[in-house]
């Protein structure tokens, strides 16, 4: 009997010279190994066999497969945010899996499948934005069978949010398997932020896609408030929401959806009552500025500040829906001045323009004439 056995990156034929040898099914070698790839038996000598083997490149698969991400983040006035993050995912890695968090994060539990397990720190390495850890995934199921990874941690946020009246909101997120790569994929990712009452966050962020729309309706009746619906989330995510610690959440929140993942969510906030003073006293003094002038000129500056309007809105109507919702008022009070300088200017005009006719002459009589003599 002959086995060819070769190794998973080649690819072998064999040519058997003549009728000596005769090609049979691996499994049917009874003096050799059946793990064969190919097999043949012969009766006589002499008998030979050319074989040919093309080496082929190994094609390396992903490693790790996160098919959703649930990265929650409270952010207040201090300078720490609370993060809850929650992964579905499959790997081949059977004892340790690396998740990267922002550096300085202070960990607060990690759960591999509701299950408590410590993080153990990496090594230093070259990467000045995240810290390595490892975490033990040792399970007795298979290593295609999807599990959940839970985080809880506090990161100081730097600058400091939330100081002034606007600006960027910059919050980091972990990376589960290390960097993003070949060997890490990520399907689905959603971030949910709070932020306090008296800010909003406004536009949307790179490589995400905002969740919550806000309609032109409840812009001009100024319901700019964003909320989530929790137990929608924990059933998209489809694990406990229960962690190591009480996720405790204030304020508003905002939800964002990607598609491959992403390290990191920059939105530009700004505080509603400074929002609502700059844009109503910026209309108050147009419409000061527009009094001189006809009803023609002040729609003809409405019309094109709404043209302005439409053109932006059609890049990020978040961002002029906002703007709409701080300007209401001013827009309110600015036709009021107009209105009612035409009403009094009007009444001024009347009172200034009115004819008195004039009283009649005193009749004169002439004395006749004196007759000569």
């Amino acid at each position: 009997e002959v086995t060819v056995q070769k190794d998973k990156a080649l690819t072998v034929s064999a040519d058997a010279a003549g009728d000596v040898l005769e090609a049979i099914d691996p499994r049917e070698l009874s003096l050799l190994s059946q793990d064969g790839s190919l097999a043949y038996r012969y009766y006589s000598q002499p008998a030979s066999l050319k074989v040919s083997a093309a080496k082929h490149e190994i094609q390396e698969v992903v490693e790790t497969v996160v098919s959703r991400g649930l990265v929650e983040v409270v952010v207040d006035e201090d300078d720490k945010a609370s993060y809850r993050c929650r992964f579905k995912l499959k790997t081949s890695e059977r004892q340790r899996l690396r998740i990267d968090l922002p550096k300085g994060a202070e960990i607060l539990g990690v759960l591999v499948d509701n299950k408590s397990v410590s993080p153990e720190k990496a090594g230093k390495g070259s990467d000045d934005v995240f810290d390595s850890y490892f975490v033990s995934v040792a399970r007795a199921g298979k290593s295609d069978e999807p599990f959940s990874v839970t985080l809880q941690f506090l990161w100081p946020i730097n600058p400091k949010p939330f100081d002034g009246k606007f600006g960027n909101l910059r919050v980091s997120l972990p990376r589960i398997g290390g960097p993003k790569g070949s060997a890490v994929a990520v399907q689905q990712l959603r971030s949910v932020v709070w932020v306090p009452e008296k800010f909003s966050l406004v536009g949307t962020p790179d490589l995400f896609i905002r969740e919550q729309h806000l309609t032109l309706e409840r812009a001009i009746n100024g319901q700019v408030t964003s909320t989530v619906n929790q137990s929608e989330l924990d059933q998209w995510i489809g694990t406990s929401s229960v962690g190591v610690a009480d996720f405790a959440t204030q304020g508003q929140a905002y939800s964002f959806h990607n598609l491959g993942g992403a390290e990191h969510l920059e939105v530009t906030w700004w505080k509603v009552s400074f929002a609502a003073i700059v844009a109503t006293f910026s209309l108050f003094v147009l419409g000061v500025v527009l009094i001189p002038t006809t009803w023609r000129n002040r729609l003809g500056w409405v019309l094109a500040g709404v043209l302005i309007a439409v053109c932006a809105g059609l890049n990020d109507a978040d961002t002029v829906l906002h703007g709409v919702a701080a300007a209401r008022w001013g827009v309110v009070l600015m036709f009021s001045l107009w209105i009612v300088q035409s009403l009094f200017g009007a009444a001024r005009r009347s009172n200034g323009n009115r004819f008195d006719w004039p009283q009649p002459f005193p009749a004169t009589v002439s004395p006749p004439p004196e007759s000569s003599s």
